[in-house]
């Protein structure tokens, strides 16, 4: 699994099992791993067999990953997205900016910032599609 893209991962450890199933996908190894809490970020590296990273800006710019995905509520400071702007690997995001709308606004627009993935599953329409999935049983 040479070819498969390397994966940085900043999330809560209660994120473990959605950034899990994501790991299943073919062609994505997820290959750093951190939390804000240190503890977390232990126990979520080992959980997903990644190396632990305890520094999310200092992550960023290293250069042994080719996508990160920040899922940290929080995470995406003024700080970060500076950092973001500056590297040229892609970055998504499951989480807004922590910061109020005219900072982020008055931030040059020009240039990368993360993508937002949004967590579907907190959605109406996944909670509603989930329903009537329940209704057909186990399949």
């Amino acid at each position: 699994m040479s070819d498969a893209t390397r994966c940085l991962i900043w999330a809560t450890g209660g994120q473990a099992d959605l950034i899990r199933a994501a790991g299943d996908v073919e062609g994505l190894s997820i290959h750093l791993a951190g939390c804000p809490e240190t503890e977390d970020g232990r126990s979520l590296a080992e959980s997903l067999g990644a190396e632990r990273i305890d520094d999310l800006r200092s992550a960023l710019i290293r250069d042994d990953w080719d996508v990160a995905w920040l899922l940290a509520p929080g995470c995406l400071d003024e700080d970060i997205r500076r950092t973001i702007r500056d590297i040229t690997r892609p970055v998504a995001t499951s989480t807004p900016p922590a910061d109020a709308v005219q900072d982020i606004f008055s931030e040059d627009s020009g240039s990368r910032t993360a993508r937002f993935i949004p967590l579907m599953r907190h959605g109406r329409p996944f909670r509603g599609a989930e329903q009537i999935l329940e209704s057909f049983g186990s399949l």
